[in-house]
């Protein structure tokens, strides 16, 4: 919603957690951390921590947790630029392949007589 990070160290208290996920898992979500995972400046995912085994999330794990997403952005970019590339040498190669075989259907002496 606001696309920032966000450390929720009691849940319970915190408007912006939707208990209806412990009630339908069974699972007790006592604190949070949540960080958007951006890429190309549009928020494509969220990265959380949640309930740390002892003592509670600070500035240091959600800074952490920002260097991650960070990481993973830059790294599901690249993927997806490396498809893109890998779909359009396809194409190129396509065409070159198309050519030739046009190519080779011609009948020189007819196309140059023409």
């Amino acid at each position: 919603m606001h696309q920032q990070s966000v450390l929720a160290p009691d849940v319970v208290a915190d408007p912006r957690f939707y208990a209806e996920v412990d009630h339908r898992t069974g699972f007790t979500t006592r604190e949070v951390v949540c960080v958007p995972l951006r890429i190309r400046n549009a928020v494509t995912g969220v990265i959380e921590l949640i309930n740390k085994r002892q003592g509670k999330y600070g500035e240091d794990e959600v800074q952490l947790l920002e260097s991650v997403a960070a990481q993973a952005a830059v790294a599901m970019e690249n993927a997806r630029l490396f498809e893109a590339e890998r779909a359009g040498r396809q194409r190129l190669e396509m065409l070159y392949r198309i050519g030739q075989a046009i190519n080779s259907t011609l009948d020189a002496e007819a196309f140059l007589t023409g």
